[in-house]
């Protein structure tokens, strides 16, 4: 037995309906309740059909009610349905802005503190990068041309290549090498020869070398990048010691 059921009058269409869903029947406006006859009345009109057509037809084998014919419709009740329809948009959009607007002072407040942490996090880095280039400063002594290549060299990702250059210059002098084809290890083979070089000096110098070729040649896992320059600092700290070049 269906429990939905729509028919209609010259006037209304009449709904009658399980009190248990009643919110259903109160959805469609203007709705006029009969006591008498237990049912849903609604003026017969295209905005009620729409509406209850679009409520009830999967409750209900057989649709019963027609559109009302033109003469019936009230001339104003299409404005005044998309009058309705449009104030709904409207309701819903402004809830969307209100949404937006929250979602945005979200961002706004996730955006400052992720800046206030990259502050910090550069503030941090700055003041390791400080640190290790003391620490080197001190290693190197009065080895006043390893200072002055400490003090000026960039602390980033540049460092294995522009520091190596340095030290192939300070081979170039101290082994008085004229021979331009000379790479890095001919200069070490040559002051190894001349015994200019002491074993802690080759082994810093090939630890320099090699690590040059590593970032020249190879992808370098991101996560070692920062070591693996200040291994390299280290090593150059370390080599000042053992070259000896003085104010040279």
């Amino acid at each position: 037995m269906n429990l939905i059921n729509l028919n209609q009058t010259e006037s209304h269409y009449i709904l009658t309906i399980p009190n248990t869903l009643t919110e259903r029947a109160q959805k469609i406006h203007p709705y006029e309740w009969d006591s008498i006859n237990n049912v849903w009345k609604y003026p017969k009109n295209i905005s009620s059909y729409d509406s209850l057509i679009n409520e009830f037809n999967k409750d209900i084998e057989q649709i019963k009610i027609t559109p009302p014919k033109s003469n019936q419709e009230n001339p104003f009740a299409e404005k005044n349905r998309i009058i309705a329809d449009q104030r709904k948009k409207i309701q819903f959009l402004e809830s969307q802005v209100e949404q937006g607007e929250c979602e945005i002072d979200r961002y706004i407040s996730t955006i400052v503190n992720l800046n206030e942490k990259v502050d910090q996090l550069s503030n941090t880095d700055q003041d390791i990068e400080n640190v290790i280039r003391k620490v080197a400063m001190k290693c190197v002594g009065d080895n006043q041309r390893c200072l002055k290549i400490i003090e000026n060299i960039e602390f980033d990702l540049t460092l294995p290549i522009e520091l190596p250059k340095k030290v192939i210059n300070i081979l170039k002098t101290i082994t008085k090498t004229q021979d331009q084809k000379n790479d890095f290890a001919d200069l070490i083979g040559e002051g190894r020869k001349q015994n200019l070089l002491s074993q802690e000096a080759i082994a810093l110098l090939h630890v320099i070398r090699k690590q040059r070729n590593i970032f020249a040649h190879n992808s370098v896992n991101p996560n070692t990048k920062l070591m693996r320059v200040i291994f390299l600092l280290a090593a150059f700290s370390l080599l000042a010691e053992e070259i000896k070049l003085g104010n040279k």
